[in-house]
């Protein structure tokens, strides 16, 4: 009889403690609230200082002649999208102080909360909670961009140029 590999046992180890975890979850809700002002402060600091950490990392992936390998330039789009995701939720984010909490409504039987369309308000305000629009594509984009990354470094000879910039 021959003996599974202990990569094979971890694998099935892993896979039966996912099946686990997969059947005992309970429902959550995908709200974040910062609890006193001063957590919407570090919260928006945080949003402030990755868009212009991306903003820097765009710049000087365009000033390098890196933009011209494919790796680069999907790390670069990357960089763009999260510039743009962070703007959106920092304003996003302030839009929590526009709203009243006597506008939103709780129907019997539910859990969370409705905000009902009343006004431009509400619309702005529906279009700023998605900011995940742009925060997927950002990330997928950067997951490319290593991908690709890694791809290179493990066959050197395979490194895709563009045009020069």
């Amino acid at each position: 009889m021959k003996k599974s590999s202990l990569p094979s046992k971890l694998g099935r180890i892993v896979m039966l403690m996912a099946l686990f975890l997969a059947a005992s979850v309970k429902p959550v809700w995908a709200i974040q609230v910062h609890t006193g002002v001063e957590g919407l402060y570090v919260h928006q600091g945080a949003h402030m200082f990755l868009a212009f950490s991306m903003l820097f990392f765009a710049l000087n992936i365009r000033r390098s002649s890196l933009a011209r390998l494919k790796a680069w330039r999907l790390l670069f789009f990357s960089a763009i999208l999260f510039i743009l995701w962070n703007m959106w939720a920092f304003v996003g984010h302030l839009s929590f102080f526009t709203r009243i909490e006597a506008f939103f409504i709780m129907e019997p039987g539910h859990i969370t909360p409705s905000l009902p369309v009343n006004s431009w308000h509400e619309v702005i305000y529906y279009i700023l909670k998605m900011d995940h629009l742009l925060c997927l594509p950002a990330l997928l984009y950067f997951y490319f961009g290593l991908k690709v990354l890694f791809d290179e470094s493990a066959h050197p000879q395979r490194q895709e140029e563009g045009p020069p910039s």
